[in-house]
């Protein structure tokens, strides 16, 4: 009879390191590709959504995990993202829901106050020199004073720039919007460069040249405090943010009224019914709500 060979401890060993060494890598390769899918969860809730699928509800509630705790420090309307050197860089999103706004201060120090239905994709778990953030809606950024620039991307545009403020406005699709208040920056669309000063709007429109011109709206950041300025505006201008920050819908019953101008402060921290009743006052307009959609119409 054959003799049955046997194998060797030392080889087992060596197999089932192997075996783990694969395992890791798999695991690893997964954790390193997961894209961010996740924005609600399931029953429909705003979350911030990371790609180590870590999920923290909105309105934001101390944490309970060790990943979150180890990365972040948050609180119900603000999160410092915590510096840190991961072995695998990770990014985070966060959508901030209509009548809300949230305030990140990341790694490096950088200041960004989200507006109302703002989009956010931010590192973490990263060296503090690692700056660079992706941005959908609006958003008033102030960054650190670091060696590196701080490289944002909005809509068509990327911006460099190493110091000061300014607000970054993409709710108009396909334009996008850049109030320099201090600093200096570097700005593209791709085609183009410029390097606006402060108390300069730039303006970038697919397929256009980007626009530079005089930052003549006094009240570019005071959604910050909850208000909004409008003045000689047509009416159509009321209909996004009213969506934006009652999450209510208006329509005009007579398009006609769309053109009408009027001047208004919209305050966020009162009652949609009591600006609409002001509204009235000073334009031609009426105004009623029907299944749950508010209706202009002409007195």
């Amino acid at each position: 009879m054959r003799k049955r060979r046997s194998i060797r401890p030392s080889t087992v060993i060596i197999i089932c390191s192997l075996l783990a060494l694969a395992v890791a890598l798999v695991l690893k390769y997964k954790s390193s590709t997961s894209p961010v899918t996740k924005f609600v969860d399931e029953h429909g809730q705003e979350i911030i959504s990371f790609t180590s699928h870590e999920n923290v509800s909105y309105p934001i509630h101390r944490p309970q995990k060790n990943h979150t705790q180890q990365f972040f420090h948050i609180s119900s309307k603000e999160m410092a993202v915590l510096p840190h050197s991961s072995a695998i860089p990770l990014w985070g999103t966060l959508r901030v829901p209509a009548g809300k706004q949230f305030k990140i201060v990341l790694a490096d120090s950088t200041l960004i106050w989200l507006n109302a239905e703002t989009t956010i994709r931010f590192p973490y778990g990263t060296p503090q020199q690692f700056r660079e953030v992706f941005i959908e809606g609006e958003a008033f950024v102030q960054p650190s004073l670091r060696e590196q620039p701080f490289i944002m991307h909005a809509g068509y545009v990327n911006i460099k720039m190493d110091s000061g403020m300014c607000n970054i406005n993409t709710y108009t699709t396909g334009i996008t919007e850049v109030a320099m208040l201090a600093g200096n920056m570097r700005i593209s669309n791709g085609q183009q460069v410029a390097n606006p000063t402060a108390g300069t709007t730039i303006r970038s429109e697919h397929d256009k040249d980007l626009e530079l011109y005089r930052l003549h709206n006094l009240y570019v950041t005071t959604w910050m405090q909850g208000q909004m300025y409008f003045e000689h505006a047509p009416l159509k201008q009321l209909v996004a943010p009213v969506k934006r920050w009652y999450n209510t819908a208006m329509i005009f019953d007579d398009l006609r009224l769309e053109k009408e101008t009027f001047s208004a402060t919209l305050d966020i921290t009162e009652p949609l019914d009591s600006f609409l009743l002001d509204l009235t006052k000073t334009t031609p307009i009426k105004t009623y709500k029907e299944d749950g959609i508010i209706h202009i119409a002409r007195k």
